[in-house]
């Protein structure tokens, strides 16, 4: 059997794998590059004949035999069958002989067989033994855990593939070029996460659905692939080929920083709070609270979420509540300068948020009423559907602008108020990579305090 790593797939192989003949068309079509007569090797004349009429928008004739052995595509690898294959030997008959037969010797050792799928390495196992071991060495946390496992599975789900070992570059290529007809919204309700991933691509390719994840999402994905393929070519027991690289196929980032940030425009931010699941007459739940907290202090969603039920003080000296940001029972921090205390902002107290905590406070645990919709969710994404319905029937959809974007405008905001860079990166958690270590928790309470008082209010006075 040859080998031919080329990342073109027969017709055939599309329908194998449940595409309709539009879908296949449109897949090839997109391509930006003309497969050449190296790419065809191994193919069936009928194959190549198929892919070329598809590509050129030509009406298929009828099948025809091929005498031909047609290639067969296991994964997006090419494995066809050895051209001009010798004949056999021909056995002569057998004659009588009074000649002794040989004596009997030990047979040469056969060539190794290919790797069963017992001596393989399951990908997801393995994927979560690494996340198991670097959790309990303190290289990652519990965010980058969640997301390096979300990687993992959909890489598995869109490729096929079930063994390390069978990760190859084309694999890498076929992940890519799937993550690129992924609908924008997908697999945001639980309905639609029971769903396989493909079919919600062919249902998004026939109503024509907005694809296409973002080029960060895809690099971030194959960064995580990435991790997972260096350790297993640094584990002797994983034959896995060296030569994989994922950094070949990451789609460039014409985008600058800059421009990614999506922020929260005042009026947006006043039109949110008038939502009825957020306004004054709404109900003193998880989201109300998580949310006026985001707004009002720029922290991360998971970083409020997962608040434990004493981590809001009162210093003793200033007398000034503040959020006692740190790694907890029930989640991490996404790297050491996000250790801090951040100051209640004024309004957060006006509408009765310590009232809220010190009824908390007696009930061991999470501060706010969330949990784990499932063992790899955050706990922000147990309000998440409430909150995109608040925010999309406030300021509509289409604009890229998420519960992040809180975080976003209180950042821009307190820039424009000229606080200066080492105040904004000790309540932001930010390395603003001044000489001082921990921001957060050496600062002077009322300094933050006067800052984050700065941040407008979400509602019109």
């Amino acid at each position: 059997m040859f080998f031919f790593p080329f990342p073109f797939e027969t017709v055939r192989s599309y329908r194998e794998q449940g595409f309709s003949d539009e879908e296949t068309r449109r897949f090839i079509k997109a391509r930006p590059e003309r497969p050449t007569d190296e790419d065809f090797q191994g193919w069936s004349k009928h194959d190549v004949a198929e892919y070329l009429m598809f590509l050129d928008g030509e009406d298929l004739p009828a099948a025809t035999p091929d005498s031909a052995p047609a290639s067969v595509v296991i994964h997006n690898h090419y494995h066809a069958p050895s051209p001009d294959p010798s004949p056999a030997p021909t056995t002569p008959p057998a004659t009588a002989t009074t000649t002794p037969p040989a004596p009997v010797t030990a047979a040469s050792p056969d060539p190794a067989p290919a790797a069963s799928p017992a001596s393989k390495t399951p990908l997801i196992p393995y994927a979560e033994d690494l996340n198991e071991r670097q959790l309990k060495g303190n290289h990652i946390n519990d965010g980058s855990a969640r997301d390096f496992l979300r990687a993992l599975n959909l890489f598995a789900e869109l490729t096929g593939i079930e063994f390390v070992e069978d990760i190859t570059q084309v694999s890498l290529t076929k992940f890519v070029d799937l993550m690129r007809e992924i609908p924008k919204d997908s697999r945001r309700s639980e309905k639609q996460r029971e769903i396989p991933m493909l079919e919600i691509i062919r249902d998004a390719i026939e109503n024509d659905t907005p694809r296409g994840l973002s080029v960060t999402t895809i690099n971030k994905n194959l960064v995580h692939v990435g991790k997972l393929i260096r350790h297993a070519k640094a584990d002797e027991s994983v034959n896995i080929s060296q030569r994989i690289n994922p950094s070949i196929v990451r789609p460039k980032d014409t985008e600058s920083k800059k421009d990614k940030r999506v922020m929260f425009s005042g009026d947006d931010i006043i039109k949110i709070f008038k939502h009825r699941l957020l306004n004054m007459s709404a109900e003193r739940n998880e989201l109300f609270w998580i949310a006026h907290c985001a707004a009002l202090s720029g922290a991360r969603k998971e970083e409020i979420s997962g608040l434990a039920h004493d981590e809001v003080r009162q210093d003793p000296d200033s007398g000034i509540w503040f959020f006692d940001i740190k790694p907890n029972d029930f989640r991490g921090l996404k790297n050491g300068q996000s250790k801090r205390r951040v100051p209640v902002h004024d309004d957060l107290i006006k509408i009765g948020f310590i009232d809220y905590v010190k009824s908390r406070q007696s009930k061991p645990g999470l501060l706010f009423d969330v949990r784990k919709k499932s063992k790899n969710a955050a706990y922000g994404d147990f309000f998440d559907y409430r909150w995109r319905k608040a925010m999309t029937e406030s300021i509509g959809s289409g604009h890229g602008k998420t519960f992040h974007s809180f975080r976003h405008s209180a950042t821009q905001h307190l820039l424009d108020q000229e606080v200066i860079e080492a105040t904004r990166a000790a309540i932001f958690g930010h390395d603003s990579g001044i000489e001082g270590g921990t921001y957060g928790g050496d600062w002077n309470l009322e300094t933050l305090q006067r800052a984050v008082n700065l941040l407008p209010s979400v509602r019109n006075k």
